[in-house]
């Protein structure tokens, strides 16, 4: 659907569209609560802020800002696999969510609470069947809150055959410094280091970053925190549907290596993503759904 037909059915006075980079259609809500633009490729959160107007996520001034490729930074939608397909090298990294376009179906408002909200929608084709051969109904729902940004992803299988699928809202949120930052709340929680073959450690006290890290954290709290916020905000992340926690912040020589990142941008960001990843793939049987959500929000 081109922009003038997506204005047409859909815009309104807290409803904008617009085109970025090459040829990305977005859609912008904007309320009292704050503001969030989505790209219709991936579905993909490009960034939020609250009604202060400061940048909660981070986006690459390298991103590739067109169809058809995964966007570095704000909320990518890794799905129905996480990192590396397992058996074919050749499939694109964290699956084909994220580089697919998705169909907006519908915007409201809350008559009562101001809420404002955007549903995204993406389901099976020749395309997709080509990299999963599943049977499948994506329903994304972006919601501006009084003080948060909520996001659900829901899987629905809508085929005769069971399938396995891994998953993370893999957000960027923007840093005032890496070497200042930390991550609160999952102390005492193992994890599995993606730099040392999968070993499982165990945390101790706040996740600090002095360099590379890349680590699943298994069976983790509803709750997390990120200090150290660009905003100078401690940043609240509750999730549901999730087992696992992502985290993951390149350091300096896998920044080099990366077309779509500054050699330098690793030092104000940082991901820290709602996930079911690693031992808690989740098995999904034909007309079962699971939904995966997180409420991002920013305190004093």
């Amino acid at each position: 659907m081109d922009l003038d037909s997506l204005r047409n059915r859909f815009a309104g006075s807290h409803v904008e569209f617009e085109k970025r980079g090459k040829d990305l259609a977005v859609v912008r809500l904007r309320n009292a609560y704050g503001a969030v633009s989505v790209a219709l490729n991936g579905a993909h959160v490009l960034d939020y802020c609250g009604p202060d107007g400061e940048p909660i996520l981070w986006l690459s001034e390298k991103a590739n800002l067109e169809n058809s490729k995964p966007i570095r930074g704000g909320v990518p939608i890794c799905w129905p696999w996480f990192g590396p397909h397992g058996n074919d090298s050749k499939k694109p990294a964290h699956g084909l969510a994220r580089f697919s376009q998705w169909d907006l179906i519908r915007v409201s408002e809350g008559a009562d609470d101001g809420m404002l909200s955007a549903e995204f929608s993406l389901k099976d084709s020749e395309q997709t069947r080509e990299l999963w051969p599943f049977s499948f109904e994506l329903s994304y729902q972006v919601r501006l809150l009084s003080g948060a940004l909520d996001l659900e992803l829901t899987t629905r299988n809508s085929g005769d055959q069971t399938f396995q699928l891994s998953e993370a809202l893999h957000t960027y949120f923007g840093l005032r410094s890496i070497h200042s930052a930390a991550v609160e709340g999952l102390s005492g929680v193992d994890y599995l280091d993606q730099l040392s073959a999968m070993e499982r450690k165990s945390q101790s006290g706040k996740v600090l970053f002095d360099r590379e890290v890349d680590r699943i954290y298994l069976d983790v709290p509803a709750k997390i925190w990120v200090e150290g916020s660009a905003t100078g905000k401690r940043i609240e992340i509750e999730s549901r549907g999730s087992q696992s926690a992502v985290v993951w912040n390149p350091w300096i020589e896998k920044s080099k290596r990366m077309p779509d990142f500054g050699d330098e941008e690793y030092l104000e960001m940082l991901c820290v993503e709602t996930a079911n990843a690693g031992p808690h793939a989740l098995v999904v049987h034909p007309g079962e759904s699971h939904v995966l959500g997180t409420t991002i929000r920013a305190a004093s």
